[in-house]
């Protein structure tokens, strides 16, 4: 299901979720989409950190968090995926506050 022009979505992931698809994406050539439930991108988010020290955005951990889950089935075993970080998780003190309080992590 693709996002609806002008239908705005209560979320914590920068992107199209806002009802504004952007005039560069070009739907026919995505054929995948995945869904993340905000503990497994906290859990990707808390991983990347504490392997890199870096703490990556909401959107980024939730990409790494579905390039692990690729990373783990049979047929992408001899495959390298990529994926971009480019936001990051300073920008939402919210969040490791309710981590922490919510012991939201998953061991990965």
């Amino acid at each position: 299901r693709l996002p609806k022009e002008g239908v705005f979505l209560d979320h914590r992931l920068e992107g199209v979720a806002v009802g504004v698809c952007p005039p560069f994406l070009d739907w026919s050539l995505v054929s995948a989409r995945s869904h993340v439930k905000h503990a497994e991108m906290l859990s990707a988010q808390r991983w990347f950190y504490m392997q890199s020290g870096t703490f990556v955005g909401n959107t980024s951990a939730a990409c790494l968090s579905v390039a692990r889950s690729l990373a783990r089935r049979p047929e992408y075993s001899d495959t390298t995926l990529v994926t971009i970080a480019y936001d990051a998780g300073l920008w939402y003190p919210d969040l490791q506050k309710n981590c922490e309080a919510d012991r939201c992590f998953i061991a990965p």
